[in-house]
């Protein structure tokens, strides 16, 4: 991974919302749509709007996180390898370790 990917891999999860759409694909255990994304956050005390959620999303796709596979009019969401989920599994125990 080249220094430029690692800043952005860094500067992803310096986003908050961005960060929690990552802990809740990992916390989700497969794949996840925007409405599921949406209804999750505002669970959590952190309602945004679905369009903010398909923007972060977009973003997360364009640096590699996160893969999108649509299945009729559903497009579901989930981290792209084992590799990024082992790393937010780490950081989800270390800064939630009551989940």
């Amino acid at each position: 991974m080249t220094y430029e990917a690692q800043a952005a891999l860094f500067a992803a999860l310096g986003n908050p919302t961005r960060l929690a759409l990552l802990f809740l694909l990992v916390k989700g255990k497969g794949r996840l749509r925007i409405i599921d994304l949406a209804t999750h956050l505002k669970q959590e005390g952190y309602p945004t709007h679905p369009s903010n959620i398909s923007l972060q999303l977009k973003d997360l796709r364009g640096i590699g996180l996160i893969t999108a596979h649509k299945e009729g009019t559903e497009v579901y969401y989930r981290l792209c390898d084992d590799g990024i989920t082992q790393m937010l599994e780490t950081l989800l125990a270390l800064l939630h370790p009551e989940e």
